[in-house]
């Protein structure tokens, strides 16, 4: 379940739920992003494919916890290149 991956890459216990509202959210967030590049449903729903996860595991992580005061990560360099993969690769 990527929740879970999402979660041990954050450190946070499984079986915390405290933010798991906001982490499905950012998840969904993500999925979107590749819908939007063209990403079919398919492989947005094969929560095995290793690239598709990869991208949303960076997406979260690195929009997780945002503050209003602009308190975001950069994203790293690798995700455009990860993004543009996946909408050249997963599409039907």
């Amino acid at each position: 379940m990527v929740l879970d991956l999402v979660k041990n890459s954050l450190g946070i216990p499984i079986d915390a739920h405290e933010q798991d509202a906001e982490l499905s959210a950012l998840i969904e967030a993500g999925k979107e992003l590749l819908r939007g590049s063209g990403v079919s449903e398919k492989y947005l729903a094969d929560e095995a494919d290793p690239l598709v996860t990869s991208f949303i595991l960076i997406y979260v992580s690195t929009s997780y916890g945002y503050k209003s005061d602009g308190n975001l990560k950069e994203l790293p360099k690798h995700f455009d290149f990860l993004l543009k993969q996946l909408a050249l690769t997963k599409h039907d």
